[in-house]
């Protein structure tokens, strides 16, 4: 579904507009909810859920669009996305 709304969305325009609100705006709102809920469970240090959301999500999401256009690159980018998640920990993982 994603791949045909990407595809179809120059052509049609709302298709560019359920591509961001699925995509890009609920993900952004899923994981701002979610940095709340670890910034208030003392899992991650206090900060801007919503960038740190961005922050978390935005690497993500590349990762998978690049596999999109690479399959023989899905290993490599699950292996980036476990450096990513390590890495976040770290910068912003209470300790």
């Amino acid at each position: 579904f994603r791949r045909i709304v990407l595809m179809e969305r120059n052509r049609h325009p709302e298709f560019g507009d359920l591509f961001n609100e699925h995509y890009i705006e609920k993900q952004i709102d899923f994981f701002t909810k979610l940095m709340k809920y670890w910034i208030s469970e003392g899992i991650i240090k206090n900060g801007d859920a919503k960038a740190m959301a961005i922050s978390y999500f935005s690497p993500i999401i590349a990762l998978i669009y690049y596999v999109d256009n690479n399959n023989d690159k899905y290993d490599e980018a699950i292996n980036d996305i476990k450096i990513h998640i390590a890495e976040f920990n770290r910068i912003y993982g209470v300790k």
